[in-house]
């Protein structure tokens, strides 16, 4: 019980190709579903870059950290024989303030290199993006 499109109106807008359709609508319609393919092609190159991109950073930060753990570990070792060595009360509370410091400065430093990292993605993916589009 399919009804006619000249009679529904369904399928008669400009550029809606029946299928059987050879007026100039199709072309018009065939040039825009080519350059439709063509954005999303091109948003599926940039879309691929930014992952890459992402992907080596997140690999920087990752070696970022384990530089940090590492020398925290290194530190760690260091400040317990320090403590170890105190003669006094005053000596020990002395090295505490002391370790809370560099571990407070040693965290910020570590955040302050991650969001660099960080900021240079973000700048790297839209120049890319600018580039492209």
């Amino acid at each position: 019980m399919a009804e006619d499109s000249t009679k529904t109106g369904i399928g008669t807008e400009p550029g809606m190709g029946t299928g059987t359709d050879t007026g100039s609508g199709s072309a018009g319609g065939t040039e825009a579903l080519r350059q439709g393919a063509e954005r999303l092609q091109a948003s599926q190159r940039a879309m691929t870059e930014a992952g890459q991109i992402m992907s080596q950073r997140g690999q920087q930060i990752m070696q970022e950290w384990m530089r940090t753990a590492q020398g925290t570990l290194e530190r760690r070792a260091e400040q317990m024989r320090q403590l170890a060595a105190a003669r006094s009360v005053t000596d020990v509370m002395r090295l505490q303030a002391e370790i809370m410091q560099a571990e407070y400065s040693e965290g910020v430093e570590f955040a302050r290199r991650v969001s660099d990292i960080a900021m240079e993605t973000g700048r790297e993916i839209m120049q890319r993006g600018t580039a492209a589009g």
